[in-house]
């Protein structure tokens, strides 16, 4: 009788393994899946990041080139202004 109780506790223990098992590949999938999804919208991050520095870049090159412009005309005025 005790080797039969024995046996039970050890095919219960076994199935106990088997389930903890199948829950772990679970966990692991679902981690998985989360991890990739993490790494698709930080990809999309970096992607947005980089657009707008680009936009800034070229608007502050755009200002640049608007100020270096004000400053040649204004040059070219002072040279051409008759001396007094």
């Amino acid at each position: 009788m005790n080797e039969n109780k024995e046996q039970s506790e050890v095919l219960f223990l076994r199935k106990q393994v088997e389930e903890l098992q199948r829950e772990l590949e679970r966990e692991r999938q679902h981690n998985w899946e989360k991890d990739r999804q993490l790494l698709d919208t930080l990809s999309k991050l970096a992607e947005s990041q980089a657009a707008l520095v680009a936009g800034q870049t070229a608007e502050k090159q755009k200002q640049l080139a608007e100020t270096i412009g004000a400053v040649k005309i204004y040059a070219q005025n002072c040279l051409q202004a008759p001396a007094e």
